[in-house]
C-alpha cells in the first residue's frame, strides 16, 4: 500500500516503518552421536554409570547442544503440552521475557515454572499463593 501511494504522489515513502525487527530463533536441546554425529530422540539417549548421556543402543557418548528446534533434529516442543501443563499466558510471559525478540531464545522447559511463580507474585498476595500450592493447583 505503501508503495503504491508513493506512486500515485500522496505517500512521502515507500517503506512504512524505518526498521524492521525479526524476531529471534528459537534453539531446544539437541541430543548427536558423538561418533556418527546422527541426531538422536531423547528416548534413543539414557543416563551412564557416571551420569553422562549415553546412546542406549551402543553406550556410547551422546553430545548435548542447543540447535534451531526442528522435527529432524528431534529437539522440538509440543505447545499444546506446555499450555495444558502451564497456561498459555503463562507460556506467551515465557517467550516474551526470556529473551529479546532479536537474540536467540534457548527452549528449557524446566525454567517456565520460574516464570509462573514470577507472574503468581506479581497478582496475588502470597496468603492466596500458599493456598492455592497447599490445593495443587497451577
Amino acid at each position: 500500500m505503501s508503495y503504491f501511494m508513493h506512486d500515485i504522489g500522496i505517500g512521502s515513502s515507500e517503506e512504512p516503518f524505518k526498521s524492521l525487527l525479526t524476531q529471534g530463533m528459537v534453539h531446544g536441546r539437541t541430543l548427536a552421536s558423538s561418533s556418527t554425529g546422527r541426531w538422536l530422540t531423547p528416548a534413543e539417549v539414557s543416563r551412564g554409570c557416571n551420569g553422562e548421556e549415553i546412546e542406549t543402543a551402543t553406550g556410547e557418548p551422546v553430545d548435548v547442544l542447543y540447535a534451531k528446534m526442528s522435527k529432524s533434529k528431534h529437539n522440538g516442543v509440543d505447545p499444546s503440552d506446555i499450555i495444558a501443563k502451564y497456561g498459555a499466558d503463562t507460556a506467551r510471559a515465557f517467550v516474551l521475557f526470556k529473551a529479546p525478540p532479536s537474540a536467540v531464545l534457548t527452549w528449557d522447559s524446566d525454567s517456565i515454572q520460574g516464570t509462573l511463580d514470577s507472574l503468581w507474585s506479581i497478582v496475588a498476595p502470597q496468603s492466596v499463593v500458599q493456598h492455592v500450592e497447599k490445593q495443587g493447583v497451577n
